[in-house]
């Protein structure tokens, strides 16, 4: 972090020099020109400078050389066009809360609210600034990023720009933005989930039956001119992207700026991007790969040891190599577990005796009472120690899973403990996403050991005699196998619908991948195999399971990544919510200007459990949200003017169809005689709530942990918590 973070810190130091009324004193950009000008808009409620800002100014600093003279801007710097960025907070107290709340909940549309009004800035300081920067600098280029309401920000921007200067910006990254939109992601039968086209901005492992953000999509997401160019992150448990109200505890809205994710993946398609723009300084970029090595949540490596009579001197050496076995895991952001087996007739068959852990200390405490002692016969129950391991260890998701098996001798096929089989072994450790097993053993077992290594795409380890070295050798091999990714790992088709299957993003670093070998319904046995990363594939007949692509590379490693398979004939239909049966409005007048409708429905039957009720004006926007648990809302602010209202049921897998009512105008009124309500919104509320804080229902924002402990305070209180979060607009029939 050279030049850009040097001139970030600079500007986030005069971005403090500021006025009463919180504008600072700068209008007209005055830094020299450069080639490359790096702009980025923070997420809400954050500092200057901070968490993924500083990832991304830092990242694609690293991944360019001094020759290439970088500037640095930080939307809410300065102010530009009279106006700069708030990103106003959405956490820390009810205010903060009411400004989330608020998100988007205009009766006119893109008015009400202070983050509205926070969005609105932003996007009047970028435009104004690049304008201004494009026009002193001619020949520079531009990259955008924004996260969260900084997502919001640079996108709404693109639109605003002359495309003159759109066609300046070498590339735009956006992560978690409440505004996404993804039409593949429409239907009982989405495209995406068929494996078909995809956005060119989609980025992440967002659910396949994903389409818009949690503010609604906007649509059109980004002009068509600059949509090649843009990468837009989304997790598939970061509710602000993926709409998504059952992701509000364990949200990974906060997760991009971490090493390996969203803002990392960026910076190598923004080198990319300016080394085809910028041609004399191509050598100036570091374009490699970047190198996951480990899952995007770590790696989680069980030992799994054979401590029968014959293993003395081998447990002796795991003990010696504990602590160099157990740091090399953890350096990896890894966890090791540790479980002891024998075979059927002794004082035990399996027992996990260290859960998965970062704590060497207790690992290596486990590890050493362990003492040889049982066995008899040659081979040993090791399948049954394999199922053990899969099932009462608490694998983490996303994470690279391997089992590292030491023993010198062979296994029982089926296992005479409880007659597990090599088969199910491996489809259990597929099941959990998935384990490869990397058996250490010696030579004259190497064969005998293949067809377990090759079912859970592992690899035979040979010991040689030096145990601690064959140990170290697995988890140097873990750490270094290739990359196994699919565009999408869950599909949603119907029998005889023809299903494409993409493994393009996998990779090797250090070699050339050769084959693609796919297992179309898990059971372990090759369907086909390619020499190209896509295979298609029709299933004839209903299927519920997994299926898997085993990627090889040239220096013989190998892995593999699995996809879930829905092959059915209703598809996402019967997950959908049903519509309301029927919605009622009553008017309430509250004073001579001002009145409120208190709206009530009747829930549908028949379908997917509803999480949320969607509550639309007359022209289709949202003006808020209530909990899945309620039947009645009341909106205030409404016009004094016909208005009318419409509700809709909404879970993780869709919204419903409308039901709609209308309230007729207030007879004494005329519209042009009705002042408009403060910040221009009519406010759906709840009660019971504090008096002095009417509750508006509305989306989501940007500090995720905060807003569920906010939530739960609100709980407490006896309010209703109504979180505008919301996993699409697909309409189900």
């Amino acid at each position: 972090m050279r030049r850009l973070i040097a001139a970030l810190s600079a500007l986030t130091v005069a971005g403090t020099l500021i006025s009463t009324s919180g504008v600072a004193h700068a209008e007209h950009d005055t830094k020299p020109c450069g080639d490359v000008t790096v702009v980025f808009a923070r997420g809400s409620g954050q500092a200057l400078n901070k968490d993924e800002a500083q990832r991304f100014f830092g990242q694609i600093d690293k991944r360019t050389n001094d020759d290439v003279k970088l500037n640095a801007y930080e939307v809410g710097t300065e102010a530009h066009g009279g106006k700069q960025y708030e990103a106003v907070g959405v956490k820390g107290s009810l205010q903060s809360y009411k400004n989330l709340l608020e998100a988007d909940a205009s009766w006119t549309g893109f008015l009400g609210g202070r983050y509205n009004a926070s969005v609105a800035g932003g996007v009047t300081e970028t435009r104004t600034y690049l304008t201004e920067r494009a026009a002193r600098c001619k020949d520079e280029q531009f990259v955008l990023g924004g996260y969260s309401q900084g997502a919001h920000v640079i996108g709404n921007t693109l639109a605003e720009l002359d495309r003159s200067l759109r066609d300046r910006i070498a590339y735009v990254g956006l992560f978690g933005d409440p505004k996404l939109y993804l039409p593949e992601g429409i239907g009982v039968f989405p495209t995406a989930c068929r494996g078909g086209a995809r956005s060119p901005w989609r980025r992440g492992n967002v659910g396949c039956f994903t389409d818009n953000g949690s503010l609604e999509a906007r649509v059109p997401y980004v002009p068509a001119d600059i949509e090649n160019r843009v990468g837009s992150w989304c997790d598939r448990d970061d509710l602000v992207c993926n709409n998504n109200l059952a992701d509000l505890i364990g949200s990974t809205h906060e997760n991009y700026a971490k090493e390996g994710n969203g803002i990392d993946e960026a910076a190598q398609e923004v080198a990319e991007a300016l080394a085809g723009r910028l041609p004399g300084h191509r050598d100036d970029f570091d374009l490699s790969i970047f190198v996951i090595g480990v899952g995007t949540t770590g790696l989680d490596v069980a030992i799994v040891i054979d401590t029968t009579g014959s293993m003395a001197d081998d447990i002796e050496a795991a003990r010696l190599s504990a602590r160099t076995l157990a740091t090399t895991i953890t350096s990896l952001r890894g966890r090791v577990a540790l479980t002891e087996y024998r075979d059927a007739g002794d004082s035990f068959v399996a027992a996990v005796r260290s859960p998965l852990s970062n704590d060497i200390a207790a690992f290596q405490t486990a590890l050493a009472p362990l003492v040889a002692a049982g066995g008899g016969d040659t081979p040993e129950a090791l399948l049954t120690a394999l199922m053990t391991t899969f099932n009462e260890l608490s694998w983490k998701p996303g994470a690279t899973k391997a089992v590292v098996v030491l023993t010198d001798a062979g296994y029982h096929d089926p296992d005479v403990a409880n007659g597990w089989t090599v088969g199910q072994v491996a489809t259990r450790a597929l099941e959990i996403d998935p384990v490869n097993v990397y058996p250490v053993v010696p030579d004259f077992l190497s064969a005998q050991y293949a067809l377990l290594a090759q079912q859970t795409s592992g690899k035979v380890v040979v010991n040689s005699g030096d145990t601690q070295a064959a140990l170290i050798g697995a988890i140097t091999q873990i750490k270094a196998r290739p990359t196994a990714l699919l565009a999408v790992d869950e599909f949603w088709a119907a029998p005889g619908t023809e299903v494409a299957f993409d493994a393009s993003r996998s990779y090797d670093p250090d070699s050339t991948l050769t084959k693609y070998e796919w297992d179309f319904d898990g059971d372990g046995t090759i369907d086909t195999t390619t020499t190209t990363p896509t295979a298609k594939h029709t299933y004839p007949s209903a299927f519920e399971g997994l299926a898997q692509v085993r990627i090889h590379s040239a220096d013989g490693g190998v892995a593999n990544a699995i996809a879930t398979m829905h092959i059915n004939a209703t598809g996402l239909a019967k997950l959908g919510p049903a519509a309301p049966k029927t919605l009622t409005a009553k008017v309430t007048e509250v004073d001579a200007t001002n009145r409120t409708a208190t709206l009530t429905w009747t829930p549908g039957s028949g379908a997917g459990t509803v999480k949320a009720w969607r509550i639309y004006d007359g022209a289709g926007a949202l003006i808020g949200q209530a909990a899945g648990n309620k039947s009645s809302i009341t909106v205030t602010n409404v016009p004094n003017t016909a208005a009318t209202f419409a509700v809709a049921a909404s879970n993780a897998y869709g919204t419903s169809d409308t039901v709609r009512v209308t309230v007729p105008p207030r007879a004494e009124a005329t519209p042009t005689a009705s002042p408009a309500p403060s910040g221009g919104s009519p406010s759906p509320s709840a009660s019971p709530v504090p008096a002095a804080v009417p509750t508006q229902l509305g989306r989501t924002g940007s500090n995720i942990s905060m807003i569920a402990v906010f939530g739960v305070s609100l709980l407490l209180l006896g309010a209703v918590i109504l979180f505008a979060a919301r996993r699409r607009q697909r309409r189900i029939g």
